[in-house]
Order: structure tokens, then C-alpha cells, then sequence
């Protein structure tokens, strides 16, 4: 229908503005958001390739490891699927991704 050929429409939007209004200020005092069990913030990213986490969520990642946040990384390939040996590369990518980790949080690679 087309909004010329409703006679009421700007009466109709004044109410429906005036009614969302109404509500908005009905409740002046919300309540406060639900908070969760912990303050402790966690991180968890989900990248296509391993390194992507290195190379485009720094220095976000960075400081969430220094400020001993949990962080997960979710990898959707490591690459391996043109590789001789797969399992073994991917395990090589992982190794990779926990030494930069350990770097990042200042603690030695073990």
C-alpha cells in the first residue's frame, strides 16, 4: 500500500514515536545489566589460518595474554591439506602458535 493512499499515516507514526517514548521513559530507573560469575574477561577468536591471530587481532591478543586474560584460538585449517606429512605440520603450526603465545605473556616456551 502506498503511503499516499492511507489517509492517517503521519498519525500513525506520530503514535507509534509518542508510544516508544512512553515506554523508554515509563522505567526511569533500569536495572542494572546481569553480571557474570566472574570479572575476568576471556577471549576467544575463531581466524580461517593459524598466524592469522598473530597478524591481525594484535595488539588486542597481546594484551590480553600480558594481562593474563584466557585466551582461545579457534583455527579453521592449519594449511596441511597439500602437505606430505599433515599431522605433522599442523602440530609444527601449533608448537609455532604456543611459542608466540609464550612470548607474548613473557613466560619461556616449554
Amino acid at each position: 500500500m502506498r503511503r499516499d493512499s492511507f489517509p492517517h499515516w503521519g498519525s500513525l507514526l506520530l503514535a507509534g514515536v509518542l508510544s516508544v517514548a512512553l515506554i523508554a521513559c515509563s522505567n526511569p530507573e533500569p536495572k542494572p545489566a546481569a553480571r557474570p560469575e566472574s570479572d575476568t574477561a576471556r577471549f576467544m577468536q575463531v581466524i580461517a589460518h593459524a598466524d592469522d591471530d598473530l597478524i591481525f587481532m594484535n595488539p588486542d591478543l597481546t594484551a590480553g595474554i600480558r594481562a593474563k586474560k584466557p585466551t582461545v584460538a579457534v583455527y579453521l585449517t592449519a594449511g596441511e591439506t597439500d602437505k606430505p606429512d599433515a599431522n605433522g605440520y599442523a602440530a609444527q603450526r601449533q608448537a609455532g602458535t604456543r611459542s608466540a603465545y609464550a612470548r607474548m605473556a613473557g613466560v619461556p616456551d616449554r
